[in-house]
């Protein structure tokens, strides 16, 4: 049986002294839940890993069991195939990325059911300082660099949705999708 390959973001750890987990710890927790070559990037809850699971939802499910008995922590993990994943780097907008002198760019990656759209409909965009673009499973965010105490994103933790978005910057999300190239 072939192994199918997925990446796991996990959504809060490590961030500010909160929820610190250690990410031999947080690979070990993966193993238990049935994962294989699991790797780790970056101390904020980033992994590539194989199942032999082609049921996203099924090796989902395990692996929030693992990580809610292994740590004090409710386990929100947006999960995606390795599929999934690189189509969300590879279809950014145009110039995405492209002036990181002046903008920093993220992206929300979204725990389904949350929709693209739907986020895109509640989040205010504060006009000439952020804009948004809604996404298949992501929405790609720009935010000026010399105004960016003005912007309106950081208000997205007062939303019902914040927890089930979790933020990785441009560079982070790259990388994740080259590493994934090379395993």
């Amino acid at each position: 049986m072939g192994m199918n390959t997925y990446v796991a973001l996990l959504r809060g750890i490590n961030v500010g002294g909160n929820n610190v987990i250690r990410m031999e710890s947080l690979k070990e927790a993966f193993e238990c839940a049935g994962c294989i070559h699991v790797r780790t990037y970056i101390q904020s809850g980033n992994l590539i890993f194989d199942h032999e699971s082609s049921d996203a939802t099924q090796v989902l499910s395990a692996v929030k069991e693992s990580l809610s008995a292994h740590f004090d922590y409710h386990s929100a993990v947006v999960l995606y195939t390795a599929k999934g994943y690189r189509d969300i780097i590879r279809n950014v907008p145009p110039g995405f990325g492209s002036q990181r002198d002046i903008y920093k760019y993220d992206i929300w990656f979204l725990e389904p059911p949350l929709t693209g759209e739907e986020v895109v409909a509640l989040v205010s965009a504060r006009e000439g300082v952020d804009r948004l673009y809604a996404g298949e499973g992501a929405v790609y965010t720009t935010r000026l660099i010399a105004r960016l105490t003005q912007s309106h994103f950081s208000k997205i933790n007062q939303l019902s949705i914040y927890q089930k978005v979790t933020i990785r910057n441009w560079n982070t999300s790259k990388r994740l999708c080259e590493l994934l190239d090379q395993a």
